[in-house]
């Protein structure tokens, strides 16, 4: 079966909760963040956005 990439918008509760989700599947990976505020998270191949545009 293909990993399917996952982005998170929003890295507060809800957002802790989907990155608990995702990784409950060995096919599901979390590849990037976005979030406004200053977002610190323990995975570095994680990439961290502060805004939509800089995604691209």
């Amino acid at each position: 079966m293909t990993n399917i990439k996952f982005g998170i918008a929003g890295y507060g509760k809800m957002g802790k909760i989907r990155e608990l989700s995702i990784n409950e599947y060995k096919y599901a990976t979390l590849v990037s963040i976005y979030e406004v505020s200053e977002c610190k998270h323990y995975n570095k191949d994680i990439v961290i956005y502060d805004s939509f545009e800089n995604r691209f």
